[in-house]
């Protein structure tokens, strides 16, 4: 039972915590007292009712497409959200993915997160927790040397582990090294190796899937030159997973700039217990496509344009199958 005298204290804390998304340390500063304290004032809360948590699965309900998209690639779930003319649907799939994720994340956990507009979404809407211990979040590359365009490749890493209350790590390496001696001697310092060696040992990897339109971080100065986007687009080119690009069957449309390019190895992405692949809009749908065809995805987040579009290129497939 809680003294009437620490009620106050306590309902504060939970509303810092809960619904005005402040991590367990900012109330502690705030409130001038200790982070344990926090800690046992937020336990005290649920113990009576003050704060009352409610499990929503949002994969226990399974749609017709959903079911038919899951058991046709064998994945562990898929997930549809509803496409809305005249909205962005991006922000409805961020919190979908993010309940998603407060559903499988456990203590122990390391976390590959990818960059990029959409995983920064979900980041925001990452449901905050408390009880998670030995989580940790590892970027899944390099970085841009130049942010023209902002792809939250530092924001989205430790936004998850702050929410989580776990600890980031970045690899502080450029996403393309075109000498290989360059690229051998930055890889083999040991604060790069302990990053990649958190990569290698990753179970959960979350990430979005790119298009190759005019408008992608590809297309910025510094990373592919004219000649080497045409052959890239002339192979066939729908999009990337992990700075990896393929064309429409799953395969690297270019070695030689897939082995210039800093990222998880998709051998290494294929091994992890979790692959959780997110996408929102039309123009997705290729890259989507191809990365269930080559199993890189096993957990799909997409909305309902990409989903039908998929499905209707599994009816197809089938159809042509059977002629």
């Amino acid at each position: 039972m809680v003294p009437d005298s620490k009620m106050p204290l306590l309902v504060n804390v939970a509303r810092l915590y809960y619904e005005s998304g402040f991590s367990q340390g900012e109330i502690a500063q705030q409130l001038r007292i200790s982070r344990p304290y926090v800690s046992k004032l937020l336990a005290m809360a649920k113990e009576e009712n003050v704060v009352m948590i409610q499990i929503q699965d949002p994969t226990k309900a399974e749609s017709h497409l959903e079911r038919d998209i899951r058991s046709h690639f064998q994945l562990r779930r898929v997930i549809v959200t509803p496409s809305k003319v005249g909205e962005n649907n991006l922000f409805s799939l961020g919190e979908t993915a993010a309940k998603y994720l407060d559903s499988m994340v456990k203590s122990g956990d390391i976390i590959m997160a990818g960059w990029g507009r959409t995983m920064y979404t979900i980041a925001q809407r990452a449901i905050p927790r408390n009880d998670l211990d030995n989580l940790i979040v590892v970027s899944m590359g390099g970085i841009p040397t130049n942010f023209i365009q902002n792809i939250y490749a530092i924001e989205t890493v430790t936004k998850f582990a702050e929410t989580w209350g776990g600890v980031p790590y970045v690899l502080p390496v450029p996403l393309m090294i075109r000498s290989n001696e360059a690229r051998d001697g930055i890889m083999a310092e040991e604060q790069i190796r302990e990053v990649t060696e958190y990569m290698e040992r990753a179970n959960v990897a979350l990430f979005t899937l790119g298009d190759m339109s005019r408008s992608s971080f590809w297309t910025q100065r510094g990373f592919m030159t004219d000649e080497e986007w045409q052959n890239i687009m002339e192979s066939g080119a729908v999009g990337d997973v992990c700075l990896h690009i393929l064309d429409s069957e799953g395969r690297v449309c270019s070695p030689a700039i897939d082995q210039m390019t800093v990222s998880i190895p998709l051998p290494m992405l294929k091994q992890k217990d979790y692959r959780v692949g997110i996408a929102a809009g039309r123009e997705k749908i290729d890259i989507v496509y191809a990365a269930l065809k080559a199993g890189i995805v096993n957990v799909l987040i997409v909305d309902e344009d990409i989903a039908k579009a998929v499905a209707e290129k599994i009816r197809k497939e089938r159809m042509d199958f059977y002629r």
